[in-house]
């Protein structure tokens, strides 16, 4: 790679490690041996085997590297002091079993409980600091479109595309192009960014479309139903700014209007924008393996296009409760202590209600964590099937 000159166009490179020196002296001989051939920000660490039933930290195990925090970054500029510069794996059988059985991790753990505690606490958050490590600077603009009112718009843009955003540590902005419903505001304790675009009478959109896509660097963009989609599509059109819109999302929440619609904003964008890379998301799906009945409309209409699906499930309305998305749930651990302690105590009190309403929202965060794996990272996967020039 040295000689053909490739670590140029390297976007990451990651170099696994366990705790021995020996693993330390070869890390520092690799690095070594490409100092100047790939920029430190693009390098990070892999500690694998991490056992934490022997060392007290990460710190204690791989002593080596940590010990030398201040030479690895005087030689080779990275600062090990920033955990985004590394992730741990801990030492586990699950890893071994999942390919025993010749599975991904990943559907090894739809049904193994040890499984899905590593995926959360180890895969999950190495997944993350990789999103962000791999980041590129190119400029991320999604619109959320579909003219019928409760066709999941808003469901699908805060709970799907905003979430893909933040999961990519994008500094972003998630807008709501309408001027009676400001549906994200609910989402108080959120670490989204939101904020409300008027329209009124629809005098100067062609302006503010304009602001929009060159003040703003990443957003996801929430068009209103009915006049307000066909108002944004004629200003979209007429300022050229389709061609710096990534992706169009067009959800339905199963209804034969809402495919209708979805049929003609799909016409009416491709007629200006041929090459638009459009992703359909089927909400409010009540059984996956019966997608094609209750979506046959869509089938019928659509062959061979890219769809995500979102299920219908408790977990959306208690991402409302909380006032963040579920994808913050999830990766929010205090959260369920927090739950684990208010059901320790009702119980202690003999408190029926309590007991009963406890039980019901723990079951539910467990259902999250179900749900964020089958549905919200599938659908990350397939945003970056369809929108390939963006890692």
């Amino acid at each position: 790679m040295k000689v053909a000159g490739l670590y140029n166009i390297i976007d990451l490179l990651i170099i696994p490690s366990m705790d021995g020196v020996d693993d330390f002296i070869a890390a520092m001989d690799y690095l070594e041996s490409i100092k100047g051939d790939i920029e430190p920000n693009k390098i990070m660490f892999s500690f694998n085997r991490f056992n934490d039933s022997e060392y007290q930290n990460l710190e204690e195990q791989f002593d080596s590297f940590f010990d030398n925090v201040k030479v690895i970054k005087k030689e080779y500029g990275i600062d090990l002091t920033d955990k985004n510069n590394y992730y741990v794996l801990q030492d586990s059988r699950e890893i071994k079993k999942a390919i025993k059985a010749g599975k991904t991790f990943k559907s090894f753990a739809l049904k193994n409980e040890n499984a899905q505690d590593f995926q959360r606490d180890y895969i999950i958050p190495m997944i993350t600091k990789i999103s962000k490590k791999w980041k590129k600077r190119k400029k991320m603009k999604i619109v959320v479109i579909n003219p019928k009112g409760g066709s999941s718009k808003s469901t699908v843009a805060f709970q799907i595309i905003s979430a893909y955003m933040l999961n990519k540590g994008l500094d972003f902005t998630h807008f709501e192009l309408d001027d009676m419903n400001f549906d994200s505001e609910t989402f108080k304790e959120s670490s989204i960014n939101t904020k409300q675009i008027t329209i009124d009478n629809g005098d100067g959109l062609n302006e503010t479309v304009r602001n929009l896509f060159l003040d703003n660097e990443n957003f996801v963009l929430d068009v209103g139903g009915n006049k307000t989609t066909t108002m944004f599509l004629m200003a979209l059109k007429k300022t050229r700014m389709y061609r710096k819109t990534d992706l169009y999302i067009i959800p339905s929440s199963g209804g034969s209007q809402d495919i209708l619609n979805m049929k003609k904003t799909y016409d009416l964008i491709k007629e200006f924008d041929e090459n638009a890379k459009v992703l359909f998301a089927l909400s409010r799906v009540r059984n996956v393996k019966r997608i094609k009945f209750q979506y046959s409309d869509f089938f019928k209409k659509f062959k061979n296009v890219d769809y995500i699906v979102l299920k219908d499930s408790d977990v959306v309305d208690l991402s409302r409760k909380m006032q963040k998305s579920i994808f913050e749930i999830v990766q929010d651990e205090d959260l369920k202590k927090e739950f684990e302690n208010l059901f320790d105590e009702a119980l202690d009190n003999n408190d029926q209600e309590n007991i009963s309403l406890y039980s019901i929202m723990l079951e539910i965060i467990d259902d999250a964590h179900i749900f964020n794996e089958k549905y919200i990272i599938n659908a990350f996967e397939k945003i970056d099937e369809v929108n390939k020039n963006f890692p």
